[in-house]
């Protein structure tokens, strides 16, 4: 249960010093209704805080002191908090779910990820979710479209650019004189060819479009 009326309390637990500091900055900086009432760094020290605290929310680490993550959750069964785990291993994203979690946070921590995830707790009211939080995760997100579409626009203009020059060099060609055509082809072609290619390759389509004269 929530410890007031629009707050709650959450502790952290991760084996890693500079990890709970970087959780409970961003807790403060982005959500500071949500109270940090405790941190610990094991499976025992994790159960001791959380069973004298009452957490609303656990933000838990996987690989701790004295086993895991998982332990702690085991040992203390039935709970009722909500629980989202911040781990460098992914491989335990699936029995993650398993114990309910909100979200499953891979290290290095991603401050719009770790917005969106406290933004999932159902407890956390309307009132303690910061704009800022919303606007920082909204405006990652126009910047990574805007990225794709211009880098969209900016593959297709080389493409048409390049086979302009194809053509014009074809036109070339027609207008040589034959002692002249092996240079032709051997470096205009080429070239045009090879710059055709270039701007397919961010999308990985780079070794369908080599060409070998």
């Amino acid at each position: 249960m929530l410890s007031t009326e629009n707050s709650l309390k959450a502790v952290i637990i991760d084996d890693q010093e500079d990890i709970r500091s970087i959780n409970r900055s961003l807790l403060s900086q982005n959500f500071p209704d949500i109270e940090v009432v405790g941190e610990a760094n094991g499976v025992e020290t994790g159960i001791d805080l959380i069973q004298k605290t009452n957490p609303d929310l656990v933000l838990l680490d996987i690989e701790i002191k004295g086993g895991t993550g998982f332990n702690i959750l085991q040992k203390i069964r039935p709970y009722n908090f909500m629980v989202i785990f911040i781990t460098a291993f992914d491989e335990f994203a699936i029995k993650a779910i398993k114990f309910s979690a909100i979200d499953y946070i891979l290290k290095p921590i991603n401050e719009t990820e770790f917005c969106a995830a406290i933004e999932r707790v159902p407890l956390v009211p309307t009132s303690v979710i910061r704009l800022p939080c919303r606007f920082k995760t909204y405006s990652t997100m126009l910047r990574i479209r805007a990225k794709i579409v211009r880098l969209f626009f900016e593959q297709w203009n080389q493409f048409f650019w390049s086979i302009y020059k194809i053509f014009s060099t074809a036109k070339a060609i027609i207008a040589t004189p034959p002692f002249t055509l092996p240079m032709v082809k051997k470096y205009s072609f080429h070239e045009a060819l090879k710059s055709m290619s270039k701007c397919f390759r961010p999308t990985g389509f780079s070794d369908r479009t080599n060409v070998t004269w």
